[in-house]
């Protein structure tokens, strides 16, 4: 998505956020939130405005293993925590306390007045022990931020299916292969709760006490941000259950719509080709073959 639409989607969302009425949320046994209702209209501009402006495919690069193997047989896809991605900095934020300290007073004008009756400033002992209460409430809400990665369950997908990189990092060199879904399948399936990752040079920044209170709001686009050196992979998120997930566990398979086609790695294991060719048969998708241009740094598909 372009800089313009992302902007517009994550303002939609937002808006989204605001409306949710806490009385309408459903919490499991541990009194975690484990169904959230949007707003039926609002949800229905941002379904369709996903539709208008998101992609006409995403692909999922997949090594070929057994449960690869497994979940194309059986409409199925593994979600997984935060924590097993591959990236660090996932769900990093930064938090601007004097920020912060500053929205909240603005927030209250006689507590303002009454510390200019009194020559408090920033140096003042009282202002900076204000500022280390904030701290140590942002300690806590790190952590919960952290916990966060334990209990939110997502699966990745790219735009591109002939990305030289996404093919050696995520398909095993080239040996497996990559598969292709309608994107219009996939949103009348799972609704918004597939979503562009934004790229940014800077981690997220708290900078208001608004965002700081209500960090479930902020975290709307933690799960969902990234370096943006990662920003070749073009990726979109599937988010899954939020539970409590004790004891821990590193994913979850769900029910996923039927792929459309999928394409076979020049490297392409013999093994794995023969299972791909049977199911492919079998179920009536579309197969490819990678293949080296000739001519130019670039992969080629022909139909098999």
């Amino acid at each position: 998505m372009k800089k313009e639409q992302m902007d517009t989607l994550n303002d939609l969302l937002l808006k989204a956020r605001k409306k949710i009425n806490i009385n309408d949320v459903k919490y499991d046994k541990n009194g975690v939130p484990c169904s959230i209702t949007v707003d039926k209209d609002l949800h229905n501009q941002i379904k369709d405005y996903l539709l208008q402006n998101g992609p006409q495919m995403l692909y999922r690069y997949r090594t070929g293993n057994s449960w690869d193997i497994d979940n194309l047989k059986n409409d199925t896809i593994c979600l997984s925590t935060l924590k097993e991605y591959n990236d660090p900095f996932e769900n990093r934020v930064c938090i601007d306390f004097e920020g912060v300290a500053d929205s909240y007073l603005k927030m209250d004008p006689k507590t303002v007045a009454l510390m200019h009756q009194k020559h408090i400033d920033k140096n003042h002992p009282l202002y900076k022990a204000g500022i280390d209460n904030i701290k140590t409430l942002g300690e806590k809400l790190q952590e919960s931020l952290s916990m966060k990665k334990l209990r939110v369950f997502t699966a990745c997908f790219c735009e591109e299916k002939s990305s030289l990189l996404m093919w050696a990092h995520y398909a095993n060199s080239h040996k497996g292969f990559c598969i292709g879904y309608k994107f219009e399948d996939i949103i009348n399936k799972f609704g918004i709760n597939i979503l562009p990752v934004i790229y940014s040079k800077e981690y997220s920044v708290i900078r208001s006490y608004e965002m700081f209170e209500d960090y479930d709001e902020f975290f709307l686009d933690e799960w969902r941000s990234k370096s943006i050196e990662w920003s070749y992979e073009k990726e979109w998120r599937l988010v899954g259950d939020y539970r409590k997930n004790e004891p821990y566990e590193k994913g979850q398979v769900v029910d996923m719509v039927k792929p459309f086609c999928i394409y076979m790695g020049v490297n392409i294991d013999k093994a794995i080709r023969n299972q791909l060719m049977k199911i492919c048969s079998e179920r009536e998708i579309k197969l490819f073959q990678m293949q080296l241009s000739e001519k130019s740094y670039r992969l080629l598909t022909y139909c098999v």
